[in-house]
């Protein structure tokens, strides 16, 4: 969990919940509501580590904001019992705390009281009941947002057949996602003219989530929308971290629906969220999905609801397609505009394993008759790094759109031995300095294979 420092950031984690009942007339030491769950969170972090003063003032907040004397007063005490947290603790910080609903009555602190037991982690678990299972976006679609989301399909199919669409999305994300990657000559030792220029289109250095491009590309085609505000619920962590993110990048307000299990199981994500100026929403159905798509519904003039990376009612799935489609559409922007320019069209190699998006770069192309498509696929020797299995589970994910690649036709895949991408790893190191994976290598070993046989034409390889 991050320290918070400053009561001024203590006091905007508090302001920044919305809870689902009136926060000045719940009873914390029930501990059902809101306020009672991050109290109770507080309480127990602050057992483990009582030297976090960040902890103890969120803690004083809660009490302040409930205005409740007696748990104020307590907490005061409890401190001031603990060398640690007496130490650590502002207490010109805590005595205006208790100021700004007590005026003009001190704070007594002299006499410890026994603090609340909570449980610690040697305690007995509490029984754990099964997840409920999770629905698809689509049926919950039909129950809370069906008109919303048709609206919304006719609008985004509009703006798709608009002049220059891509290069409009493209403009608008690249800032944020440090876009365009170089597109680069690779030095071989025969002329261009006698045989075919090999073009590296360089990923490499980019570490950007894709939850984080994700929630870029729908931030930006929202705006193209005349969208003002971004909705979404927490899916994973990562997904609605990535657009609170976003949200304060583009400086559009944001609305943030989490499950009140959510904030018992990780207040580190609440933390984070309002660190962002997200607004949270917290309720109690079983998937917060339910919740942010019936709010979607009464806010769809000014509001875009943002579903994370996957499969999704229409037009999430065609908005996705376009996502992906935006690596290959900025590969052949830079490609026209570099040094050279050969009048066939350039034939394109992609390593299925590669870090880089490969089916991205390959799809907008797919029913251009003269592209040349290649993907080399991956060998069946054991991965090299944890790393590169980590990409392999990536790619095993995807196995469906591959498949369904494949059985186009429009692709070639060809073999490239282990060996040959070895020694064209080796060469790459010294001249792109920089240490790419065998897959990667083993692309662009094809592509200088087959250079000397297409002369007047180009070869980009994506290496990532």
């Amino acid at each position: 969990m991050k320290a918070v420092s400053g009561i001024e950031e203590t006091h905007t984690l508090v302001r920044g919940i919305r809870p689902t009942m009136d926060v000045e007339h719940v009873d914390i030491e029930s501990g059902s509501d809101l306020a009672g769950d991050i109290a109770l969170l507080l309480q127990q972090t602050i057992q483990v580590q009582p030297d976090r003063s960040d902890l103890w003032l969120m803690l004083f907040d809660v009490y302040r904001a409930q205005g409740n004397r007696d748990l104020f007063r307590r907490a005061a005490r409890n401190a001031r019992a603990q060398p640690v947290a007496n130490q650590a603790l502002d207490w010109s910080a805590v005595e205006g705390l208790w100021a700004a609903f007590n005026e003009g009555e001190a704070l007594d602190q002299a006499t410890p009281e026994t603090p609340r037991q909570v449980p610690t982690p040697d305690a007995e678990p509490e029984p754990v009941t099964a997840a409920p299972r999770k629905r698809r976006l689509g049926d919950m679609v039909q129950g809370e947002a069906h008109e919303t989301l048709e609206r919304l399909a006719s609008r985004y199919r509009e703006l798709r057949r608009e002049a220059r669409f891509h290069e409009r999305v493209f403009t608008a994300i690249a800032p944020v996602l440090q876009r365009p990657t170089p597109l680069v000559q690779l030095p071989l030792a025969v002329s261009d003219r006698e045989q075919a220029r090999v073009l590296i289109k360089r990923e490499d250095s980019r570490r950007t989530t894709p939850e984080f491009e994700n929630a870029v590309v729908q931030a930006s085609i929202a705006k193209l929308l005349q969208k003002k505000a971004l909705l979404c619920s927490n899916e994973f962590k990562q997904h609605s971290l990535a657009v609170a993110r976003v949200a304060e990048v583009q400086q559009m307000p944001c609305t943030i629906f989490l499950r009140r299990q959510d904030l018992r199981d990780d207040l580190s994500l609440l933390m984070e969220l309002t660190k962002h100026g997200a607004r949270i929403e917290v309720t109690d159905e079983d998937d917060a999905r339910t919740a942010a798509l019936r709010h979607w519904a009464s806010v769809e003039e000014s509001t875009h609801f943002v579903h994370s990376l996957g499969a999704g009612p229409h037009p999430y799935a065609l908005l996705a397609n376009d996502f992906h489609a935006l690596l290959g559409h900025e590969t052949l922007m830079q490609y026209r505009q570099h040094p050279g320019i050969r009048p066939v069209f350039p034939m394109l190699v992609a390593a299925t394993q590669s870090r880089a998006d490969s089916i991205g770069f390959i799809l907008p192309f797919l029913r251009e008759a003269s592209a040349e498509l290649v993907l080399i696929e991956p060998d069946h020797e054991p991965m090299e790094d944890r790393e590169q299995k980590a990409w392999s589970g990536a790619y095993r994910e995807r196995r469906r759109e591959h498949a369904w690649i494949k059985g186009s036709g429009r692709v070639k895949y060809p073999e490239v031995s282990v060996d040959e991408g070895a020694r064209v790893q080796q060469y790459l190191r010294s001249q792109l300095k920089s240490e790419l994976a065998l897959d990667d290598a083993r692309a662009v070993a094809y592509a200088m294979q087959t250079a000397p046989s297409l002369r007047g034409r180009d070869i980009i390889v994506l290496v990532g």
